[in-house]
């Protein structure tokens, strides 16, 4: 899914469709991922301006074995408390397999920024170590509450 994932209109992007595949019978020639490039893709050190015009930071990345694990902090500058959901974001490697489980954003409890405050959290995926050229697959809140916009993080220069 690319561009905005809309909570409270979730028909309005709605697509039905169902991909079956019989890996017994898939050609050798079959290439993955089979999709159109994206149009950005992101940095890990690019900040994202955020709900109620808070400003998401990544401040940590740390790789190590088959884990890594990721530092984030969400800066407020408002008068009232501000909750930025982004869950716990799956990586895609370059194999075209997702690693982690993509939940709703919104059902996974966060701590609230202070108003003119900042908070800051962790988040943690399992990947194989010699996974190459990893992306992170982030849905952050973005124009208003359950607004969800989607980003490819490149992780490969990290």
């Amino acid at each position: 899914m690319t561009g905005e994932y809309d909570y409270y209109a979730q028909d309005k992007t709605k697509v039905a469709s169902t991909l079956d595949v019989d890996l017994e019978q898939a050609p050798p020639t079959l290439t993955y991922p089979v999709a159109a490039a994206t149009e950005k893709v992101h940095t890990l050190s690019e900040p994202i301006t955020v709900l109620n015009k808070c400003t998401f930071t990544n401040t940590a990345y740390n790789r190590t074995g088959d884990t890594m694990s990721f530092g984030w902090k969400v800066e407020n500058p408002g008068d009232y408390d501000t909750k930025v959901h982004i869950g716990n974001p799956p990586v895609l490697g370059s194999d075209g397999i997702i690693y982690g489980y993509r939940v709703s954003p919104d059902i996974v409890e966060v701590e609230a920024a202070p108003p003119k405050g900042a908070i800051e959290y962790k988040t943690e995926d399992t990947v194989p170590a010699d996974l190459q050229n990893p992306y992170l697959l982030l849905s952050i809140e973005q124009s208003r509450e359950r607004r969800f916009a989607n980003f490819l993080i490149d992780l490969s220069q990290k």
